[in-house]
């Protein structure tokens, strides 16, 4: 059932003043306000049937498209630093060389990244989707034709640049569009097909030479690009932009082509929504004296007419509390996953002495992804993200743990760190792979998603990236087995976090999801005439609706 809400609004407030005590942010209509929060109610509780589910499936597919490229972005530098770090050729790269070549997708991502988050608002999702195939076409192609280390550095800042691009965009897409019945699960296919992808890499990889292999690859890009052009813009994006009709065209194809009366309810709902939300001022005074705001009848104009309140919204706690949420998982992902490990794995493979070809094991453990990430969606719905992020974690940093003693005491058998290799790549998809990224998704208020989305995320790759960069340098100063701990330990600390800190948000729809994190006084989605109960968002005891 939903979570329990109790409206607390005081019929003092003049409409157009912000209240003394603050128990209410100010708005055009009272009843059009109370009005929206019981029709929200309604349609997010509403199954639009078979045909929307397809036509959401869809939209989900041609999207993830996007992350199959992500996924062969990422095997890549495994593939090439383990082809040329055994080659004397112009192109053979040192220990240094290595590690910037494995991290720099990650360190360049960032830029793309944060870039995303706001032009994505000026853009709309579906085109800069779109746009960003372009600049990764590029890239395959100057790595195939490459014939000097600045090349392939220069292909991969360009590889990176794009997957910054596309993030902030797909995350708030699937948000957007698709019913909260069907969000979890849609949005977890993306892990599904980012591991489709490194299967597909590694096993091109496994077949070909490196040159042979992105060349097949840039075809990739050209396909999510004819994908995408199927698909309808985010409603959410196009009612911002005062495009209703296209909004409308867009709700009737994402639940199932259905007519304009199917629809117009929900529409009106987001209209509302998005108008309130744009309405709302935030103070800043020592006092909390009632103060004049304008009567804006045109959301847009007043939207745009204060360029400074993207800042004020992305440091609003709403924003700021699930944002240190995202961050720790993160960091707490990277190293629990052996992150920093997987650029150099053909190596430490061979280092161990593995008897199966590196390349045959890589294949193995990016099936393995897959059907990690495949038992995923088909479980996130009954066990919850909670569920998932602590089994996929306590796996994890025991993997962590169990490689560290087999290095320490100098064991020479073989099977022990393929089983724990093994069980690794499965077990972090599982969860901590997939979860954070579907948390920016839901965790962020609707006013503040695109720029903290991007942010989000450019974080996120940041993270990796200095556990990538690093792992060579914590390797000499504590060895391999050192590493292994230490990543087994953040892992295990990250677990006692989400205990206390991790909400569920399984089946919650996103304006309740946003009220977790809402200041008690101030809800920076939508005007504040409900408070929620403490005890009814303790951590973990959300109940999916």
């Amino acid at each position: 059932g939903s979570a329990r809400l109790t409206c607390q609004f005081r019929c003092q407030c003049q409409r157009g003043q912000l209240p003394t005590d603050h128990s209410c942010l100010s708005t055009h209509s009272v009843f059009n306000t109370c009005q929206l929060i019981s029709v929200m109610e309604d349609f997010t509780n509403r199954n639009y049937g078979a045909r929307a589910t397809c036509a959401q499936v869809f939209a989900a597919l041609a999207l993830n498209s996007l992350n199959v490229n992500v996924g062969m972005i990422i095997c890549m530098p495994v593939l090439i630093i383990g082809a040329l770090r055994t080659t004397k050729s112009p192109l053979s790269f040192s220990e240094e060389e290595a590690s910037w070549f494995g991290g720099l997708v990650f360190m360049i991502q960032p830029l793309g990244s944060v870039v995303s988050g706001f032009l994505q608002d000026h853009l709309g999702r579906k085109r800069c989707m779109m746009l960003v195939n372009i600049p990764q076409f590029v890239a395959w192609l100057m790595l195939y034709y490459a014939t000097s280390k600045f090349t392939l550095f220069a292909a991969v800042t360009l590889l990176g640049l794009s997957i910054g691009f596309m993030e902030a965009p797909v995350l708030s897409y699937i948000g957007e569009v698709s019913e909260p019945r069907l969000r979890g699960v849609l949005s977890t296919i993306g892990g599904i097909f980012f591991n489709l992808g490194l299967t597909l890499e590694s096993v091109i990889g496994a077949t070909t030479d490196w040159r042979t292999m992105v060349l097949i690859t840039s075809a990739a890009p050209v396909t999510a690009f004819l994908a995408l052009s199927l698909v309808p813009d985010s409603p959410a994006w196009l009612v911002t932009k005062g495009r209703v009709k296209d909004a409308q065209k867009a709700y009737q194809w994402l639940r199932g082509w259905v007519s304009q009366d199917v629809i117009q309810e929900e529409l009106d709902t987001l209209m509302d929504y998005v108008k309130q939300s744009r309405n709302v001022r935030i103070v800043s005074s020592a006092e909390y004296r009632a103060v004049q705001t304008k009567n804006v009848e045109d959301a847009t104009m007043a939207y745009n007419a204060h360029p400074e309140s993207k800042l004020k919204i992305f440091l609003h706690p709403s924003v700021q509390r699930p944002m240190r949420i995202i961050v720790v998982y993160f960091l707490v992902a990277a190293c629990a996953s052996l992150c920093g490990m997987r650029p150099f794995f053909i190596e430490v493979l061979k280092g161990m002495g593995v008897p199966l070809d590196p390349h045959l094991v890589i294949v193995a453990g990016s099936i393995l992804t897959t059907v990690g990430a495949l038992t995923s969606t088909l479980t996130m719905r009954r066990a919850g993200k909670r569920g998932l992020t602590f089994v996929s974690l306590a796996l994890s940093f025991c993997c962590c743990y169990g490689l560290a003693i087999y290095l320490a005491l100098g064991l020479n058998i073989s099977w022990i760190p393929l089983a724990l290799f093994s069980v690794s790549f499965f077990a972090a998809p599982l969860g901590i792979i997939c979860v954070p990224w579907i948390l920016i998704s839901e965790l962020f208020p609707l006013k503040g998603r695109g720029v903290a989305g991007g942010v989000a995320a450019a974080l996120g790759y940041m993270i990796m990236f200095i556990i990538i960069k690093t792992f060579y340098n914590l390797v000499s100063l504590v060895q391999l087995s050192g590493a292994c701990f230490l990543y087994g330990s953040v892992g295990l600390l990250g677990f006692v976090f989400f205990y206390f800190r991790l909400p569920e948000t399984e089946g919650v729809p996103l304006h309740l999801i946003e009220r977790i994190f809402a200041d008690k006084n101030e809800n920076l989605g939508v005007t504040q005439v409900e408070t929620i109960k403490k005890e009814d968002y303790d951590m973990g005891k959300v109940k999916p609706v």
